[in-house]
């Protein structure tokens, strides 16, 4: 498939000059990385790509085949079940080629690769070449010894170069590159592009429970204490760092690392705690709109069980009053009434409560509204359902089969009927026969009733075992409603294969993803004849919506950040390293510290910063 005009203008501007290519995530990277190795495919030259998984490896092949480098000769991968003289004649034999950095190292050091020879490396992922690196000290033994080569860096990760000092002049060096190439969403030609062709997009809000926004502000009250905590603690962490809006992102992790890792070693036991207690909160957050009701008490209860047995003195967040909370509302929407947040375990009489998630309801009729629109219209598309993982999916696809009650009342079964056997032959000793009776006969019957329609659900969930595990991930719920996870697969570009393959007419995002949203632009803006409507559902005020607005928000900062750094950036001549006089190559040991600084006035002259040294050891020597 052609290329967007922004996608030609990123592959010209990568072509015509060695460089750092920074694109946006979703803006198609893999589409110009495809677009090299067509264009170096030439078994006359010798081409490496470094930094890429078997995954994406067999994904660009099999998208080369369609392609005129199928014409020529495919890309092949050089793994450790090649020999060292079956490697060195890949190398000889030219064209494209995977090598993974260890091995790559090692026959360079051995001089089983004529380095001399090589055309060029393409390195993916680029914000991982780092001081200290694998694929750095590649790059500097390729560039000591290849002085003509290009080395092309690509990435989608902007806020990788934004955490320290000077990091994306760093890594620039490490590559051995002087042009930045930076394109954000908000590029003019990136904007013009994809708004030719704008998917019609449907945005429906869905109000939480009140049990679900109690529960929701017990957790960021918890999330707050935590980090006032820590910040209490550790005086030298950043004060921005340590707010909710920051805590309850995905990167938080990352970011405090970065920050404690070089006093890990000194820190009070206390404060790790502390960073892991805020990990498990911030999976619960992401618990609460995901899981269902049953489900997510049930691990509020093994996070319990778990402080009683393992967790130390220091997970003070378990005494919290917002902590009581979340699990007197959590019980309360498995167990019924209020009265039961305060019982020690359930009633056996009667039926739980079972309270399903808000977002079912708007999923089933999302897709009621779009099967009433294809049965009133000449035209019918495929349903795309995208959920987070596999997990969702496989519920949702229960849920849409059986019905939300039915779904639950297994689970609620699984998890408490064994439980409640239990509890209620310890009741029988206790009591009167007559009461005994009536009672076990009423929990004989609900028990039984439970087991029928789990029965019945288990054997519709088996009957498409093999159809999913056939479509690698892909869950079907009827020929026309598939449900794809966002996260989860060992394929990263299942979600592009599922968009071209079956070519939707309306797309469901249960769980809204920054990425998926930009390739579902891609995905409309080249295909402007297919008519798609992308629904997204949201919770309304929750913290799945701060975290997607969140994203964007982070990204955009990112760029902002780099292009105010390009614009104030100091390359020196020779980094790129082809001239002969590059300071980041010389290795001479010999040589004073003094005798390598470069003079500020000129990016490079060795020779030159030689001179006044001689003359200074002269001059002491008399």
């Amino acid at each position: 498939m052609s290329l967007l005009e922004y996608e030609s203008q990123m592959f010209a501007e990568i072509v015509t000059e060695d460089g750092l290519l920074i694109a946006a995530k979703g803006l198609g990277l893999d589409s110009i990385i495809i677009k090299l190795l067509e264009l170096y495919s030439d078994p006359r030259s010798l081409v490496l790509v470094l930094n890429t998984t078997p995954s994406e490896e067999a994904y660009f092949i099999e998208e080369l085949e369609m392609t005129e480098a199928a014409k020529q000769r495919l890309p092949l991968v050089v793994t450790n079940e090649f020999t060292s003289k079956e490697r060195e004649e890949l190398y000889l034999s030219g064209g494209a080629l995977f090598v993974t950095s260890r091995i790559l190292v090692v026959d360079i050091l051995r001089n089983q690769i004529p380095t001399h020879v090589v055309a060029g490396i393409i390195v993916n992922h680029a914000h991982r070449v780092t001081d200290g690196s694998t694929e750095a000290f590649i790059l500097k033994l390729y560039r000591e010894r290849n002085k003509t080569g290009f080395i092309k860096a690509l990435s989608d990760s902007p806020q990788s170069f934004t955490g320290g000092y000077f990091q994306v002049e760093r890594i620039m060096k490490n590559l051995f590159v002087r042009k930045l190439y930076l394109w954000p969403r908000f590029h003019v030609t990136v904007c013009t592009s994809l708004d030719k062709h704008k998917p019609d997009v449907v945005e429906l809000h869905q109000k939480m429970c009140q049990s679900m926004l109690t529960m929701q502000s017990a957790i960021l009250d918890v999330m707050n204490a935590c980090l006032q905590e820590l910040k209490k603690l550790n005086k030298s962490l950043d004060a921005d760092l340590l707010t909710v809006e920051t805590g309850i992102s995905k990167a938080f992790d990352q970011m405090v690392k970065v920050q404690l890792e070089p006093m890990w070693h000194q820190l009070s036991s206390q404060s790790k705690q502390l960073v892991s207690d805020l990990k498990t909160l911030r999976s619960l957050l992401s618990f609460l709109t995901q899981y269902d009701c049953v489900t997510f008490y049930k691990y509020l209860e093994s996070i319990r069980s778990s402080s009683d047995k393992t967790l130390n003195k220091h997970s003070t967040w378990m005494f919290l009053d917002a902590t009581d909370n979340l699990f007197g509302c959590a019980r309360a929407r498995v167990f019924g009434d209020e009265q039961l947040k305060k019982a020690k375990r359930p009633k056996l009489e009667g039926e739980p409560l079972l309270e399903e998630n808000p977002k079912w309801k708007l999923l089933s009729d999302v897709l009621d509204e779009i099967s009433h629109g294809n049965s009133t219209s000449d035209q019918s598309g495929k349903v795309l359902v995208v959920a987070s993982d596999d997990r969702t999916c496989n519920q949702l696809k229960e849920y849409l089969t059986d019905g939300g009650k039915s779904l639950l009342e297994r689970l609620f079964s699984k998890v408490y009927g064994r439980k409640q056997q239990e509890s209620a032959s310890s009741e029988r000793r206790g009591q009167g026969k007559s009461i005994t009776k009536r009672k076990s006969r009423a929990h004989q019957k609900h028990t039984t009733k439970v087991q029928e329609k789990s029965a019945t659900s288990l054997a519709s969930k088996e009957k498409d075992v093999t159809e999913e595990d056939s479509e690698r991930g892909v869950v079907t719920v009827s020929p026309a409603v598939v449900l794809v996870p966002l996260k989860g697969s060992s394929d990263p570009y299942l979600l592009t294969r599922v968009l071209n393959d079956h070519e939707p007419h309306y797309i469901v995002l249960y769980d809204p993803d920054m990425e998926f949203v930009r390739q579902l632009e891609v995905y409309k803006a080249k295909r402007p004849g297919i008519p798609v409507r992308v629904y997204f559902l949201f919770y309304d005020s929750s913290v799945e919506e701060q975290r997607y607005l969140t994203s964007l928000r982070k990204e955009k900062d990112a760029f902002e950040l780099l292009i105010r750094e390009k614009a104030s950036m100091v390359v020196p001549e020779d980094q790129d390293g082809k001239s002969g006089h590059a300071t980041s190559l010389i290795r001479d040991l010999s040589l004073p510290a003094t005798a390598l600084v470069s003079s500020s006035r000129k990016a490079g002259g060795r020779e030159e910063a030689l001179k006044p040294t001689v003359s200074m050891l002269l001059a002491h020597s008399y």
